[in-house]
């Protein structure tokens, strides 16, 4: 698969693209690739037409008289058939958590406070619904068999990633991370395998489509999937719903492959998928003694395959290689040289970003070895070489002020055209301009032969101990 230098060559972009400290959601979509790849999803393929004729789907418009229910959920303290799971965030809330969490508060009570500090034990929420009748009128859409000559098109193939971005999917234990990794490694599948990517984040609520099948439409969906804040809570029943209903809202399909991807359990009632494949990947140590044994075994019932990958995998999934961070690294060493040749204020925050993502590489690198593994000496000799990047970063001047030495350089080169009288003994003022120019420029390039010198020696030291 190679380094994470070429996998982000995979969406179109270069280290400098990736927003800061994102780069360990794109590491793990690289190491989650298998988990996406063993689903076996084939390649989209155009059916054989057919000779005779053909029945084909042709939608038509009603208004519909119906009768309609608003309906509302209330906050109830008293158990009701509908139960989501919420945050213990007050002194207030405490009463209610589940029971079976006070036994870490007699056994380890200071994780039990941490705990609550930082708003991870959970407790029930009863909602009660009330429904309240009233006329209304809908446009219905229909779609009736009519006979055609030709054959209907049915060579789409949908890749359609329903994500989990409520408050519990944060980054308190990397999950939040490690979801946005496989839900970019399942579009990036999809886009090798030609299909539709569609793109749904969920919370109590459903959030926007974003679809698309170009190698753009990819660049500007992953860029949606690192940006996505955290809020709300789960209800996944109205999320595979607006799924279903995408689907074939778009039209007849080969095939369509949904990839359902969350940490938490809500009430699920009528399956809503027909010919629609689900995938389902279980995030997190939720337990299923909590009255959510059910949900979970329908989750399974209704999924095509179904994974749950426990918190102790997260560091292997987000956890770089040194040739990741050599690769990173070796980025970073052409970006500073295309400063000194060009310097301009994009180049220089491309830098930055770089910069730190090599930085978040090195402390993911150093997290997935623990504490208790040594750090390898390659590992020691690439933060050399990141400290020695910092140094060389931290003395560039301003791209402004470079551009102006610049201008200042090539002013003085053109008054080398006219004549300057000076004084006997003296160097003419356009001489002198030029002799700054002409120093600065065998600076400039000495400390490029010096860093390409240094970084040969340093290639050899990793290669002679590999």
């Amino acid at each position: 698969m190679g380094h994470i230098v070429r996998y982000l060559a995979d969406f179109g972009w270069t280290l400098a693209d990736v927003p800061a400290g994102r780069i360990a959601m794109l590491v793990a979509a690289r190491n989650a690739a298998p988990y996406v790849e063993g689903l076996e999803i084939p390649i989209a393929s155009q059916a054989d037409a057919l000779t005779g004729p053909a029945l084909a789907e042709q939608e038509t418009r009603e208004l519909e008289e119906l009768t309609a229910y608003c309906d509302r959920w209330l906050v109830s303290r008293l158990p009701t058939d509908e139960m989501d799971v919420s945050q213990a965030e007050s002194i207030e809330d405490l009463p209610r958590i589940f029971p079976t969490q006070w036994l870490l508060e007699e056994i380890q009570p200071a994780m039990f406070y941490s705990k609550f500090a930082g708003t991870e034990l959970l407790m029930p929420v009863w909602q009660r619904p009330t429904r309240a009748p009233q006329d209304a009128a809908d446009s219905v859409h229909r779609r009736d068999l009519v006979e055609t000559s030709a054959p209907a098109d049915v060579s789409k193939q949908h890749a359609y990633v329903l994500l989990d971005t409520s408050r519990t999917m944060n980054d308190h234990d990397r999950r939040g991370s490690v979801a946005r990794g496989l839900a970019l490694a399942f579009l990036l599948n999809g886009r090798h395998q030609r299909a539709r990517l569609n793109l749904r984040p969920f919370t109590s609520g459903v959030g926007d489509l974003s679809s698309g099948t170009t190698k753009e439409d990819l660049q500007a969906i992953a860029e949606r999937v690192l940006g996505l804040p955290n809020s709300g809570q789960t209800r996944i029943q109205a999320a595979l719903e607006q799924a279903v209903a995408d689907i074939r809202q778009s039209g007849p399909c080969l095939r369509a492959d949904i990839l359902l991807i969350t940490d938490g359990i809500s009430r699920l009632s009528e399956k809503p998928l027909g010919e629609e494949r689900l995938h389902t990947f279980l995030l997190g140590d939720m337990r299923e003694g909590e009255g959510q044994a059910g949900t979970v075994a329908t989750l399974r019932e209704w999924s095509v395959s179904f994974h749950r990958i426990w918190t102790n995998r997260f560091a292997e999934i987000l956890g770089p290689t040194l040739e990741d961070i050599e690769a990173a690294q070796e980025a970073l060493d052409r970006l500073i040289d295309s400063y000194h040749d060009g310097p301009s204020a994009a180049v220089r925050s491309g830098l930055d970003r770089a910069l730190e993502n090599v930085r978040c590489l090195l402390r993911e690198y150093r997290r997935s070895l623990g504490k208790v593994s040594p750090v390898p000496s390659e590992a020691a000799d690439l933060e050399a070489r990141l400290r020695e990047a910092e140094q060389v970063i931290g003395a560039m001047p301003a791209a402004a002020s470079v551009a102006e030495q610049e201008a200042s350089a090539c002013d003085s080169l053109q008054l080398s055209l006219a004549p300057v009288s000076s004084g006997p003994g003296d160097m003419p003022a356009h001489a002198r301009g030029l002799w700054a120019w002409l120093r600065r420029i065998a600076v400039r390039a000495w400390q490029r032969t010096i860093r390409q010198c240094r970084r040969l020696v340093r290639r050899g030291r990793l290669r002679k101990r590999g």
